[in-house]
């Protein structure tokens, strides 16, 4: 949930989630998830009342989580997400 809302508002993109980025050209995931991590960032507060309350999928680890595809991608531009 906090994904998808993270990628709608940085991106207008609607209802997107890791795995709709599943063949996509990891330039362009880079760029999404890039402008999602600075959405959650800038809005901390926001996604952090999204935790849920058995702690998984907090809003700490998914933005590490992010920022590490990130990261991958940009090492990795011409390669394609794999999301399983």
């Amino acid at each position: 949930m906090m994904l998808v809302k993270a990628i709608e508002k940085s991106s207008g993109k609607k209802e997107t989630s890791l795995s709709d980025l599943d063949g996509v050209i990891a330039k362009e995931v880079s760029k999404i998830l890039g402008l999602a991590c600075i959405e959650m960032a800038e809005n901390r507060k926001e996604y952090i009342e999204m935790n849920p309350e058995n702690g998984w999928g907090d809003y700490d680890s998914w933005l590490e989580y992010l920022r590490n595809i990130e990261l991958q991608c940009l090492k990795h531009p011409n390669t394609k997400l794999s999301v399983h």
